[in-house]
């Protein structure tokens, strides 16, 4: 016997929200999954083109430049949802509107299972005042973005390839 639970909003029960999910079955974080940024410097990583700069999700270019990035994430599922995804967006304006440039999904389909997904994506960044990126998560119910301390599974990098094109 299957049940279905109807909602717009998941939520604390303080009223605060956390997620919202739209007629058509997209969740959206109302808060940034991906806090406490890191650089890692571990491991012989190689840390060169420094200086990228992140608040709240949006990325911020230290150069202009025809850029590599790709971010990297493991994801647990605890309910067999339906699809899982990860999405690049880029802005023009500072970061006030954003449009998915790449994204790719992954629908694991069994409870408690474990997924990866690998977004790669070039920018041609003329204007580091005004051009940004965003990464977002798009998932159903249960689904939970592995990383934290020691874990060392959700990984964006970002390489300067040349200056812009």
């Amino acid at each position: 016997m299957s049940s279905k639970l109807g909602v717009e909003n998941i939520a604390h029960t303080n009223g605060t929200n956390a997620m919202t999910i739209s007629s058509g079955g997209v969740t959206a974080f109302t808060t940034d999954p991906f806090t406490s940024v890191i650089e890692l410097t571990t491991n012989a990583t190689a840390n060169k083109n420094g200086g990228m700069t992140e608040s709240t999700g949006t990325w911020t270019f230290p150069s202009t430049g025809v850029w590599s990035t790709m971010m990297s994430f493991v994801f647990y599922d605890s309910q067999a949802s339906n699809s899982t995804g990860l999405l690049v967006a880029y802005s023009s304006d500072s970061g006030s509107n954003f449009t998915s440039v790449h994204g790719g999904y992954q629908a694991p389909k069994a409870v408690n299972a474990h997924g990866f997904i690998t977004i790669p994506y070039i920018f041609n960044i003329t204007n580091v005042s005004t051009e940004r990126i965003r990464y977002m998560v798009s998932s159903g119910a249960g689904v939970y973005v592995r990383g934290g301390s020691g874990w060392n599974t959700l990984k964006v990098q970002f390489i300067k390839l040349c200056p812009s094109v």
